[in-house]
């Protein structure tokens, strides 16, 4: 299995390889660049929303710490 950034640097290599083994550079790799591309953004994204989901936790974290507690409202009546 080749690494992704190694047929991202070296696609042309990779097709002739592939041409010489009598495989369509086409149909193995699809349309490789504009898959990878949308693949990268994707990851992008997603790490984006997972730091929007981390500062939101922390927010609620120390928004909970502020809010004071009562304690006989917290106790359960008989």
């Amino acid at each position: 299995m080749l690494d992704l950034g190694f047929v991202r640097e070296h696609l042309p290599l990779i097709e002739e390889k592939l041409r010489l083994r009598g495989m369509d550079p086409g149909e193995v790799l699809g349309d490789f660049q504009a898959l990878d591309g949308e693949r990268r953004r994707l990851i992008t994204e997603t790490e984006t929303l997972k730091a929007q989901r981390n500062r939101a936790a922390e927010e609620i974290a120390r928004l909970t710490q502020e809010i004071p507690t009562d304690d006989a409202a917290a106790q359960p009546t008989p």
